[in-house]
């Protein structure tokens, strides 16, 4: 069958859900795009991967969560050491610091960012499981293991996620 085909087949039906996927995690519209384009691009690599894989939608959105995690995770490097140039520079202006966002948007980022520093799997899972309602027979089957290690992952994913952001409920930031 020839790649194009393939394309339409395997990824084309689901291009709408990888930019919402990309979109949640990195937040940016314009962003979402560029890291679609990476995504699309890697999947171009995993062809083969994908035309024998048993759940290719879970699988796309498996490949698009990575790809935009590992896009934040640079673009965060990236923005801390500018962060931290512009904080030198208020101080030496004499400059008070910003006023805080709003707090629900700042709850959601904070949610989102922990999930990015779950371990890949475990972000994966709760991604899937939480974004998409993809049964956990489903995640198996895109991330190649077993149901129950997919539920094992998703356990320890959102009990990593309740302590880390055990600080929402109390009202305090742990910074």
């Amino acid at each position: 069958m020839a790649p194009g085909n393939d394309y339409d087949r395997l990824i084309r039906p689901f291009e709408e859900q990888m930019l919402l996927t990309i979109g949640r995690i990195v937040r940016d519209a314009d962003r979402a795009a560029d890291v679609l384009q990476d995504a699309l691009a890697k999947l171009c690599t995993l062809f083969d991967r994908l035309r024998e894989h048993p759940n290719p939608k879970a699988y796309v959105l498996s490949v698009c969560i990575t790809v935009a995690h590992d896009a934040l995770r640079k673009s965060k490097r990236a923005e801390a050491a500018q962060q931290m140039m512009f904080a030198e520079a208020r101080t030496r202006a004499g400059m008070p610091e910003p006023v805080s966002a709003v707090v629900e948007e700042e709850i959601e980022h904070a949610v989102l960012q922990a999930i990015s520093r779950l371990p890949s799997q475990q972000g994966t899972v709760v991604l899937l499981r939480l974004m998409h309602e993809q049964t956990y027979q489903e995640i198996a089957q895109a991330l190649g293991c077993e149901v129950a290690t997919a539920r094992t992952h998703y356990a320890r994913g959102r009990e990593a996620l309740a302590r880390e952001l055990s600080h929402l409920a109390d009202g305090k930031r742990h910074d």
